[in-house]
């Protein structure tokens, strides 16, 4: 993962220097995932926000998608679960505009454990459900939250 998150650190520092802010935004995100990997969440958060608005300014929504992934594991592994949910409600979004649907199941899952270390087992559990429904042909199963992405807890009784 050091040889990757070097390779990565590089190409964007390269493409920065020649120009090629295309070429920089898809490997913003990629150097943050590689820092995740080695266990460095916050400086791989540091530099979401400004990637995400990078990529969205040269035209890149699919980087600026993988920016907002790379956002909500970050804020997860910090254990900064509203942020997790925003980065969330913000992939929902460009995956929608995209029609990129493979990616529904890993907001799915980050979601789930989202709700999950909330103690919101009830969202958590519908989350979950959804995942596991068949998809409608054309349609996207995707729903978040109310409000904003704020949860509340499952009444019990």
């Amino acid at each position: 993962m050091h040889t990757a998150f070097e390779h990565f650190s590089r190409c964007v520092a390269l493409s920065r220097e020649h120009g090629f802010g295309r070429i920089e935004v898809a490997n913003r995100s990629m150097a943050g995932f590689s820092r995740i990997y080695l266990n460095e969440a916050r400086p791989a958060h540091e530099d979401v926000s400004a990637a995400a608005r990078a990529a969205a300014l040269v035209g890149q929504p699919r980087a600026q998608m993988l920016c907002e992934t790379l956002g909500a594991f970050a804020s997860y592994e910090l254990g900064d679960m509203r942020a997790t949910l925003a980065h969330l409600e913000r992939e929902t979004v460009i995956i929608r505009q995209l029609g990129a649907r493979r990616f529904e199941a890993q907001i799915w899952k980050c979601g789930h454990a989202c709700c999950f270390a909330s103690d919101h087992r009830c969202e958590a559990t519908a989350l979950l459900r959804e995942a596991l429904a068949p998809l409608p042909r054309g349609g996207h199963a995707v729903q978040r939250t109310q409000g904003g992405g704020r949860t509340e807890p499952c009444r019990r009784g």
